[in-house]
């Protein structure tokens, strides 16, 4: 199964912008008005705007994420932040971040705040993190915010408190499981995450959000191993109440559809059936005849 990079990072900003921000972008996350939401503008920008790129540059990885984030000054005030995530792949970062930029600017008549996200080492001729250009009396120094992820210290990571930190540890990692042949390695990579997690003391949704993410990344995806996995995961679940199925639907799809459509339909039947029971109890009729209904139900 081939693992969409892209497409894990942009779902993990989407859900964990805050917790990116807190990481990644300290001062923005202290001046954050969190209880207005954040407004995403990919779509929009990307129908607007698309007609002036090239065809080099028209495509669905146009600009990874930009979001009206509103802040605390109490004035409706907010930026606009663009968040460009980039691999070993495609063409300058610096140049790509400019060229966002004026794009954004000429479409919205406002400077965005940028983040650039390194999963890979750039080229060496490469100076991520500004653009320059001089040239006849004419000068621009564009800088832009940028968080190398293959830089950041394993021991603060999975020692920090902020669990969007356990899937930076994952990308990090992600050239030491990517091939085929790393299937233990990926294991010892996903129980040392989840036994991090779980040490954090989050309630389970936080818990399983972050897993599904870092599972993806992972892919484990070897059938013996995922069931040794999966017996971890249930004994941890006996010490903190994981409830590891949340998480297991979501990246398992052929397998995990038909366990969620299995346990939904006896769910609904189960939920169905109780409140005929007690429709029924409270009408007065007798238990033999109530056991009779059950019976006729729970044997079709």
């Amino acid at each position: 199964m081939n693992v969409d990079k892209d497409g894990i990072w942009k779902d993990a900003v989407e859900q964990y912008l805050p917790l990116l921000l807190k990481r990644m972008m300290p001062e923005l996350y202290e001046d954050v008005d969190f209880s207005q939401g954040f407004t995403f503008l990919d779509k929009e920008l990307r129908d607007t705007i698309q007609v002036s790129l090239s065809e080099e540059h028209n495509s669905a990885k146009f600009v990874d994420t930009l979001v009206q984030v509103p802040l605390k000054s109490g004035k409706n005030q907010w930026v606009l932040l663009h968040i460009e995530i980039q691999g070993k792949g495609g063409e300058d970062i610096s140049f790509r971040m400019i060229l966002y930029c004026c794009l954004i600017f000429a479409h919205y008549r406002r400077m965005p705040v940028a983040l650039a996200i390194l999963t890979d080492k750039r080229p060496s001729d490469e100076t991520p993190g500004k653009f320059e250009f001089s040239e006849y009396g004419t000068e621009l120094l564009y800088k832009y915010n940028l968080f190398e992820v293959y830089k950041q210290s394993d021991e603060k990571l999975l020692n920090s408190d902020n669990p969007f930190d356990s899937f930076i540890y994952a990308a990090k990692k992600y050239s030491d499981y990517m091939s085929n042949d790393a299937q233990k390695v990926k294991l010892e990579y996903l129980l040392k995450i989840t036994r991090n997690l779980q040490a954090l003391g989050l309630n389970t949704r936080e818990r399983a959000g972050i897993l599904v993410l870092v599972n993806r990344l992972i892919n484990l995806e070897d059938k013996e191993l995922r069931t040794q996995y999966f017996d971890e995961l249930k004994k941890m679940k006996g010490e903190n109440n994981m409830a590891e199925l949340t998480w297991i639907e979501e990246h398992f799809r052929d397998e995990g559809i038909a366990i969620g459509e299995a346990r939904g339909e006896e769910r609904g039947r189960s939920n169905t059936l109780n409140a005929a029971v007690e429709f029924m109890r409270s009408n007065g009729m007798s238990n033999e005849q109530i056991d009779n209904f059950r019976n006729s139900i729970l044997n079709k």
